[in-house]
C-alpha cells in the first residue's frame, strides 16, 4: 500500500479542474452548465455519468475530498455529508428498510443512538443492542430478518474495542453487512476492508479536520452498497459546502503528522494517569491494562487522543471540582481538534445491554497540541481540586 504520510499531501488534485494550482480551488456554484440541451436530456435519462448535473450532487470541490478519503479507506467510493451524523444517517437509511432488524454496539455514539431511537424505528427498522464485548455469542442475536451489524471499535465514549473481524465473519455468513463508525481509528490506524467491514463513517469534523472550524462526514462503500449509499445521498441532500470542503482538504494534509502528536501526548498522560491515586481507571485500549487491548494491538496500528477516565468516587462532585478547575482544557463537546476538550458523562444513562455503575461519571480527555507538560500541570491541579471535593 502507498505510504500515506505521502498520500495525503497529493490527493484530491486534478489538473483538468485545478489548471496546475497545488491547493483543489473552491467551487462556489449551485449550477453546472450544460453545453447543449441534449446533454441535459441525457442526464436525465442517467446518460450522461461524468457530469453531476447539480452541484448538490457533485461538483469538483466534493470530488476533490471524496475521492481522497475513498482512496485513503480503501474502498472505491466516498460519499461527503454535511455533518458526521449526517454520515451515519446516511449509510443507515441506505442499508436498511422497514421490517429489518440490526444488532448494534451499546457502546455507540449518543447522536447515533437517539437517532436510531427515536427516528429509524419511526421507518420500520428494529434496533435491538448488544454488550460491545460480545463474541461468538452474537450469532444467537441473529434473527431470519437481521440485516446489519454496527460496531464502534473502540467506542468514543467508553472505549472498548471489539472482535470486528468475529463479528464480521458471522454477520457475512448470515447474509448482514457490518457498518462501522470508525472515526476513532480514523483512515490511517486501521484497514477497514481487512477487518470485514462493508460501510466505514467518518466524522470528518474530527482528525481530519482538525482545526475545529468545521462538521461534516464521510460514508465509504464499495460495489452495491456504494451505489445503495449513493442513491440515498443524492436523494436527501445532506451535501457540505463548498468552503467547509476547502477546509477539510486543508486538513488532510498535516492529518497524519498531528495525528502522531495526539497520540504520543495522550499515551503519555494515560500511562501517568494511571499512576495516581485518586484515579480509578484509565479507559485507553493502548494501555496494556485495558481489556482491549489484545484486540486494539491486532485490528489497530496506533492511537488518536481521545480517551476517558473515572476518578476513585466516580461521583459528581468529584467531576465537577476536577472539570472546573482545568485551564487549558475547554469543557466543550467534539474532539480531533488542535485543542484540549473535557466533557463528562454517566455512561449507565447512554446503555441499555451492557451494565456501568449507575451512579459513575467518565471524565473524557481529548488531548490536543498544547505541550504535554503544560496538559500534566494542568491535570495534576485538577486531581488536587477534586481530592478536595
Amino acid at each position: 500500500m502507498e505510504n500515506t504520510d505521502t498520500l495525503v499531501t497529493q490527493l484530491g488534485r486534478n489538473r483538468v479542474y485545478d489548471h496546475g494550482a497545488v491547493n483543489p480551488p473552491v467551487f462556489h456554484t449551485s449550477t453546472l452548465l450544460f453545453e447543449e440541451f441534449a446533454q441535459m436530456v441525457s442526464y436525465e435519462g442517467g446518460k450522461l455519468g461524468n457530469h453531476p448535473g447539480y452541484a448538490r450532487n457533485n461538483h469538483p470541490t466534493m470530488h476533490a475530498l471524496a475521492t481522497s478519503m475513498a482512496k485513503l479507506e480503501g474502498y472505491e467510493k466516498a460519499y461527503i455529508t454535511s455533518s458526521g451524523l449526517a454520515a451515519t444517517v446516511l449509510a443507515l437509511m441506505a442499508t436498511t428498510n422497514a421490517g429489518d432488524h440490526i444488532l448494534v454496539t451499546d457502546s455507540l455514539y449518543g447522536c447515533t443512538r437517539k437517532f436510531m431511537t427515536k427516528e429509524l424505528v419511526r421507518m420500520g427498522v428494529e434496533v435491538e443492542f448488544y454488550n460491545p464485548t460480545i463474541g461468538a455469542e452474537i450469532e444467537a442475536k441473529f434473527k431470519p430478518n437481521t440485516k446489519m451489524v454496527y460496531v464502534e471499535s473502540p467506542g468514543s465514549q467508553t472505549f472498548e474495542m471489539q472482535d470486528v473481524p468475529l463479528l464480521a465473519n458471522v454477520a457475512h455468513a448470515k447474509g448482514a453487512i457490518v457498518v462501522s463508525d470508525s472515526t476513532w481509528a480514523t483512515p490511517f490506524l486501521q484497514d477497514a476492508p481487512s477487518l470485514g467491514i462493508d460501510v466505514s463513517i467518518q466524522s470528518v469534523t474530527k482528525y481530519i479536520s482538525g482545526h475545529s472550524d468545521l462538521v461534516m462526514g464521510a460514508v465509504c462503500a464499495s460495489g452495491e452498497l456504494a451505489a445503495q449509499v449513493k442513491r440515498t445521498f443524492l436523494n436527501t441532500g445532506m451535501v457540505a459546502g463548498a468552503d467547509n470542503l476547502y477546509l477539510a482538504l486543508r486538513g488532510l494534509r498535516s492529518v497524519k503528522v498531528r495525528l502522531r502528536q495526539h497520540e504520543k501526548s495522550a499515551l503519555h498522560l494515560a500511562k501517568w494517569l494511571e499512576e495516581q491515586t485518586l484515579v480509578k481507571r484509565v479507559l485507553h485500549p493502548a494501555l496494556e491494562s485495558n481489556p482491549g487491548h489484545d484486540l486494539w494491538k491486532r485490528d489497530l496500528t496506533g492511537a488518536c487522543g481521545l480517551f476517558g477516565i473515572e476518578l476513585k468516587d466516580c461521583s459528581f462532585e468529584q467531576t465537577e471540582a476536577f472539570v472546573n478547575a482545568l485551564k487549558h482544557f475547554g469543557i466543550g463537546y467534539s474532539w480531533g481538534g488542535y485543542e484540549s476538550l473535557v466533557t463528562a458523562y454517566q455512561p449507565a444513562k447512554l446503555r441499555s445491554a451492557s451494565d456501568w455503575d449507575e451512579n459513575c461519571w467518565v471524565i473524557r480527555l481529548n488531548i490536543g497540541l498544547e505541550a504535554v507538560e503544560d496538559l500534566q500541570e494542568d491535570l495534576t491541579n485538577a486531581l488536587k481540586a477534586a481530592a478536595a471535593a
